[in-house]
């Protein structure tokens, strides 16, 4: 661990626009709570891709994420710990902890007492992330559990609704007769066909989501965290809503994956070579 953490300190605030009084408040500040870690905790079914999404844009290893398989699992046994949660450090001690908990709306019998416990979880965080499958049209109780969720801890201001998995979007009937792809495989991007898609069912849901949940749709993200579409403005987002001490902690775990990884070979090397 770095012994001089004023002098890396300085060096991140340089590339900050704060006025000296700004830069040492939040250098007492830092240094005070350097080993507290920022808290993200995230809310989503089964299956929605939370863990692809902090695997695309955090420093989160192979390691870390069979613990937090290990963790998800023990906690599904449990009748007691329905919570669990990791941390990923830099080398200077910059700490970030996820937490994660059951999944509301799969098991109604335990739904109220389920509720109950994310409202009691949520406040000792400092921000809630709630990621839905975006290719779903299955939202009437996301909405409903949301809203109470939101009412009930005040955390819309703390709040990040990400609309994962538009990749798997299907195109209307029509298109699909004719032979249209919504997914380039090739450059990893969507076609101009799943674009128009996208922006006529997801900005329903986010409409819906205003109207009935109170969520500013500036707290919105719309991505395909496998695909690596616009993952980067989840993270970016998280800052934002950040306070200043929180936000360089966390943004020096940040470590956002290259979508043109995923392009097919020769378009990446023409890529690669354009860029170069």
């Amino acid at each position: 661990m770095n012994k001089d953490p004023e002098k890396f300190l300085e060096v991140l605030f340089d590339k900050l626009a704060w006025s000296p009084e700004q830069r040492r408040e939040a250098m007492e500040k830092i240094v005070r709570d350097r080993d507290k870690p920022v808290r993200l905790i995230g809310i989503g079914q089964t299956g929605v891709g939370k863990t692809e999404l902090l695997r695309s844009i955090f420093r989160i290893s192979d390691n870390d994420v069979s613990v937090l398989r290990q963790l998800r699992t023990d906690a599904t046994k449990s009748a007691t710990k329905r919570f669990y949660s990791f941390r990923i450090s830099t080398d200077f001690g910059f700490q970030v902890e996820f937490t994660d908990g059951p999944g509301l709306g799969e098991d109604l019998q335990l739904h109220a007492e389920l509720m109950q416990a994310w409202i009691n979880e949520i406040p000792n965080h400092d921000l809630l992330y709630w990621v839905l499958d975006g290719s779903s049209r299955d939202i009437s109780h996301i909405q409903q559990n949301m809203k109470s969720i939101l009412d009930a801890t005040g955390f819309r201001g703390r709040f990040v609704l990400v609309i994962n998995k538009v990749d798997k979007i299907e195109l209307e009937q029509d298109d699909r007769d004719q032979g249209f792809v919504g997914w380039n495989e090739d450059f990893n991007q969507p076609t101009k066909k799943l674009l128009k898609q996208i922006k006529r069912r997801i900005g329903d849901v986010i409409e819906k989501f205003r109207i009935y949940a109170g969520v500013d749709p500036e707290h919105i993200v719309v991505c395909s965290a496998l695909k690596r579409w616009n993952h980067d403005l989840v993270l970016d987002k998280m800052l934002a809503l950040l306070p200043p001490e929180c936000r360089l902690k966390l943004n020096e775990n940040r470590d956002v994956k290259s979508s043109t990884e995923l392009m097919s070979p020769d378009v990446r090397r023409r890529v690669e070579a354009e860029g170069g």
